[in-house]
């Protein structure tokens, strides 16, 4: 994207701004002394971003114009950045002693002169807007015109609602079931589990009951914790309290102040709880700790690949056994995740369904698999080939699953297979800073540059790919629609780090890191 730099860069004012755990940040009175100045520059090129990002209809006549403010506003951002830099910089140096005669050396920051050049180019732009009737956007309602048609700028100009998208094909009659089971009379609280295994779908089932508009009614609060083999309690309050408000401040806070907090939230309210991903007895018996019964008709909605996990929770819930799609449903997925909406055509319709077929009902291989053929050409014989060469997996179990999607790593360009790999060194269900990622990558020497883009622009393509070969999940959105939080499922980032073993790779990131 054209502006990933900014993004970066707003990034790090952010941490600037709201974080004191970073050592050269932590109880400094110089940057504290200058926050206001931090926080004004963030709201000034968030602003700038968002105008100059929602203006692509201009009159022919002033997109030129444009074009050179856009440029004005990045060289600007750019030596905001610089300037930035040099002063936590300075901060650094001279809190460990480099500069030891407070007297000689006084880190400053000076944004004038770049606050007067974003300014000016504010100005220009309304100018603009003003001379040419047909720009019928302005700074007031840019953001609101940005989330109406979620336009996005990345390379393939996809938008917001098409990255969030969640397909969900074949779980109508299980979620009505579940729906009504945790809206039931009773008053006690109860445990309603739905088990399976991985990529059979539990998280996208409870994320649809979840989310349906009759239990967004029914329970006064809804929260949702992921657990997985490896977690943190307090990192798990944490998780439910900013699902029930992300307003709180929370990260300052003890672990008992923590759960007085989760205890009063839930206190005489009729609350549903997500716990999705738990693997065993012993992370139930302390996780049910926080919740308490005052018999409202709460209820705790647990996903889970072991049964005995669910047995032991559940007292008078349900247990729903989460079946594999039919071979229509398989199907009807493949063509909603390639095509997005128009048709098959008729030349592709048998070989595509050889390959939904092959997935054996397992969401997460047709979902996996139709990232791999929304890549290739839409010639049959490419259909055919890829069909054949995955015919001998059976993907009944989590062994077989991992075999589907492993063509998908063989059909990555050679290019991306290091980004690809890379992904396994983050642990189960991590939330991964987009960012952050891009400038990982970078300095892990995987981007060469070409001469046309800058190296972020280039590690954000890449990063779009992965996600547009369904082997990233996105899970937030900057306000201009580039990707800003994604994760790994379960059974990809097991293939990453089974692949990564074979490929000697880890050991690659070792030593590019000591």
């Amino acid at each position: 994207m054209a502006y990933a730099h900014v993004q970066m860069f707003m990034e790090k004012l952010k941490q600037l701004i709201y974080s004191n755990d970073i050592p050269v940040i932590k109880d400094n009175p110089s940057i504290v002394h200058e926050r206001p100045q931090f926080q004004l520059l963030y709201e000034e090129l968030g602003s700038m971003i968002q105008t100059l990002f929602n203006n692509e209809d201009q009159d022919i006549h002033n997109f030129e114009k444009v074009r050179k403010l856009k440029k004005r506003f990045k060289v600007a951002a750019e030596e905001a950045d610089d300037i930035v830099d040099i002063f936590v910089s300075a901060v650094h140096f001279r809190n460990n002693g480099y500069f030891p005669r407070s007297d000689v050396f006084h880190p400053s920051l000076h944004l004038e002169v770049v606050m007067r050049s974003i300014e000016s180019i504010k100005i220009e732009f309304m100018t603009i807007n003003i001379d040419n009737m047909k720009m019928d956007s302005s700074l007031k309602t840019n953001t609101l015109k940005m989330q109406s048609a979620g336009t996005s700028h990345n390379r393939n100009s996809r938008g917001s609602k098409k990255l969030l998208e969640k397909v969900v094909v074949g779980f109508d009659r299980d979620a009505e079931i579940i729906r009504d089971k945790i809206a039931e009379d009773g008053k006690q609280l109860d445990v309603v589990s739905i088990v399976g295994m991985g990529g059979i779908g539990k998280t996208t089932l409870a994320n649809k009951v979840y989310t349906d508009p009759f239990v967004v009614y029914h329970f006064h609060v809804r929260g949702w914790v992921t657990v997985s083999q490896t977690y943190d309690k307090r990192d798990l309050l944490i998780q439910v309290l900013s699902s029930i408000d992300d307003q709180l401040e929370l990260k300052k806070a003890s672990y008992s102040q923590l759960h007085e907090m989760l205890h009063r939230s839930l206190y005489c309210q009729r609350y549903l709880i997500v716990i999705d991903d738990i693997w065993s007895k012993e992370a139930w018996d302390k996780l049910k700790l926080f919740f308490p019964d005052h018999n409202t008709g709460s209820r705790i909605l647990l996903t889970s690949r072991l049964t005995e996990v669910a047995a032991h929770a559940k007292s008078l819930g349900l247990i729903h056994h989460l079946q594999h799609l039919t071979e229509e449903e398989s199907w009807k997925l493949l063509c909603e995740k390639v095509f997005k909406g128009d048709e098959c055509p008729k030349w592709l319709i048998e070989p595509g369904m050889q390959i939904a077929k092959i997935c054996h009902g397992l969401p997460l291989s047709v979902v996996v698999m139709a990232g791999v053929l929304a890549k290739e050409p839409r010639h049959k014989d490419v259909w055919l080939k890829i069909s054949c060469s995955v015919h001998s997996y059976i993907a009944g179990d989590e062994k077989g699953c991992l075999e589907t999607i492993a063509l998908s790593f063989h059909h990555l360009p050679l290019h991306l297979r290091d980004f690809f790999l890379y992904l396994g060194g983050f642990p189960e269900d991590y939330l991964i800073s987009s960012p952050w990622l891009l400038w990982v990558w970078i300095a892990e020497g995987f981007i060469q540059e070409d001469g046309s883009q800058s190296l972020v622009e280039i590690a954000n393509g890449y990063l779009m790919d992965l996600v547009d070969r369904n082997l990233l999940i996105v899970e937030q959105l900057f306000a201009w629609c580039d990707v800003s939080v994604c994760k790994v499922h379960d059974l990809v980032r097991q293939l990453c780090v089974e692949k990564g073993k074979e490929e000697r790779f880890f050991l690659k990131i070792w030593l590019a890191t000591i």
